[in-house]
């Protein structure tokens, strides 16, 4: 059997302590790639500290709240909030709440690589006589480069010559791998076969036929092979029936205990992708050191600030687009018109004079309802009946802003108000009602009717008036929206924030729909997930 190459692409891994979900993982051949993720904490769940090399990485909370132990110091990651983690700081993790923590995870890979240029074949050829393995031996300890290299990445490695031969005792192989060596006589990984197919200056992940994951990189010298680094020998995903049924097989044709061999097997250590990636660069980085060894380094100044400046070009948009996403968010969730509120505290003040004390307090009230929910439950899905209250609330000052005006029908289930929804994803649909559908005649009274009903697993919620209704043109240009991608939409408030926040909060699972006829009013229908 030999080694398979293998790419690493999106997908979920999963851990004792919870999963990361890549939304983009750029794999091992070249620098500079950003990897995208969500990574879930299980409550109750932990990750103990562990050492970080070869990238930076931010972290943007989402939803829960996590602990995060960062060189010894204690730092909290809520929603809306992130943290910067440094190459090579110590960094666990952990969920001391009752609910699922959640948060968006970017490593960008900032490896000394940057400071020694690429694999530039006018750095590493030249005039020079051909080196052999003994030529490098001699100035270089390799087994201290190993070991140190294993130290700091806390992963198993080996360096192997052209002909497969091993150059160096390994450092830190697992168990398992020992054993595997021991029955086969040679590892996977260094079998002829593989040789051959790796004679590039490229890193080259493979994974054996037990599910072991390595990374392979060769170390050429005026483009001839002169030795190969194997760094890895672990698990990015948890072994399927396959990878299981092979192990027994290991067990019984060498007639070891199969109990034995399992627990060898599952000590194999389970890791994350941006993990091995980071090892990958670390790993580029030590083999070309070592091709440079015989070689001028005259490129390594001129390219460094270059390099810099891409990565940090690549960093800076990275964190613009999360910000720009969190304040598209923040904006639309927060937005309560501000000529509503003036209007209200100079009613407020007119009634204080025209008025008694019961009409006041009634107006003080509704409004501390209303600040009070959007300043505590913006950002969050709330009840159905909390969000409903909140929608009286707005209702009982405008009535007083417009009385006798309008007739209010609300008419919802009980079991339907306990539905979750965005907190304020119905007060921009009851506020065009009195924006754009109200009269102002007072002979003719309006009625804005709110109505709920559910479909099996999916709530609809309609807002309904008898007002003056849409143009057809302007029904058309709002209904164009609703098949427009979310993440296109720019910022906005009313009907396309509603929409964009469905979108958004139920992973494209909600709806909006409208409905209107001029001079007779309009119907807006918003469909969700019923979220028990």
């Amino acid at each position: 059997m030999t080694a398979a190459a293998l790419n690493i692409k999106e997908g979920k891994q999963v851990f004792p302590w919870g999963d990361i979900e890549w939304l983009h993982s750029p794999g091992i051949r070249g620098r500079g790639s950003v990897s995208l993720g969500i990574v879930s904490l299980l409550p109750g769940s932990c990750q103990e500290p562990h050492n970080h090399y070869a990238d930076e990485q931010i972290l943007y909370g989402i939803q829960g709240s996590s602990t995060h132990y960062i060189n010894e110091q204690t730092y909290e990651l809520g929603p809306g909030s992130w943290l910067y983690l440094e190459p090579y700081v110590n960094h666990g993790m952990s969920n001391s709440s009752l609910e699922e923590a959640r948060f968006l995870l970017v490593a960008n890979p900032v490896s000394q690589a940057a400071e020694i240029g690429e694999h530039d074949n006018s750095v590493l050829e030249g005039s020079f006589t051909p080196v052999r393995i003994a030529d490098l031996t001699d100035q270089t300890n390799l087994q201290e480069v190993q070991d140190k290299f294993a130290s700091v990445t806390g992963l198993a490695v080996s360096i192997v010559g052209p002909t497969g031969l091993l150059l160096t005792e390994p450092a830190a192989p697992p168990a398992f791998c020992r054993l595997c060596i021991l029955h086969h006589g040679q590892c996977e990984f260094l079998v002829e076969k593989h040789r051959e197919a790796c004679t590039e200056n490229e890193l080259e992940l493979l994974k054996c036929s037990y599910g072991v994951v390595a990374v392979r990189m060769p170390v050429q010298v005026h483009g001839a092979p002169v030795m190969s680094i194997v760094c890895g020998y672990v698990l990015l995903d948890k072994p399927g029936q396959l990878e299981t049924e092979r192990v027994f097989k290991l067990a019984k044709c060498g007639g070891y205990p199969q109990e034995e061999v399992l627990q060898f097997y599952k000590r194999i250590e389970l890791v994350t992708r941006n993990r091995l990636i980071s090892a990958a660069e670390l790993l580029r980085v030590t083999a070309f050191s070592l091709s440079r060894i015989f070689v001028t380094a005259a490129k390594e100044r001129e390219l460094k600030d270059y390099r810099w400046r891409f990565l940090k070009e690549q960093n800076d948009r990275v964190m613009l687009e999360a910000d720009l996403q969190r304040t598209r968010l923040a904006l639309i969730e927060s937005q309560i018109n501000p000529h509503f509120l003036f209007n209200t505290l100079n009613l407020i003040a007119e009634s204080s004079v025209m008025r008694g004390d019961e009409d006041i307090s009634e107006l003080v009230y509704a409004l501390c309802g209303l600040l009070r929910f959007s300043l505590k439950q913006v950002g969050h899905l709330v009840k159905l009946k909390d969000e409903l209250q909140y929608v009286k609330n707005y209702l009982c000052i405008q009535e007083h802003r417009f009385p006798g005006s309008f007739i209010v029908s609300i008419n919802v289930s009980d079991e339907l108000q306990e539905c979750k929804v965005p907190a304020m994803i119905l007060q921009p649909l009851v506020e065009n009602f009195f924006v754009h559908a109200l009269t102002m005649n007072r002979e003719i009274k309006c009625t804005l009717k709110i109505t709920g009903s559910a479909d099996n697993s999916i709530a609809r919620i309609a807002v309904e008036d008898d007002g003056r209704g849409i143009p057809p043109e302007r029904l058309a240009e709002v209904q164009s929206w609703l098949k427009s991608d979310p993440c296109e939409m720019p910022p906005g408030s009313g009907i396309r924030g509603v929409f964009w926040r469905l979108q958004r909060y139920f992973n494209g699972k909600g709806s909006l729909e409208i409905r209107s006829v001029l001079g007779h009013g309009t119907t807006v229908s918003i469909m969700l997930p019923w979220v028990r």
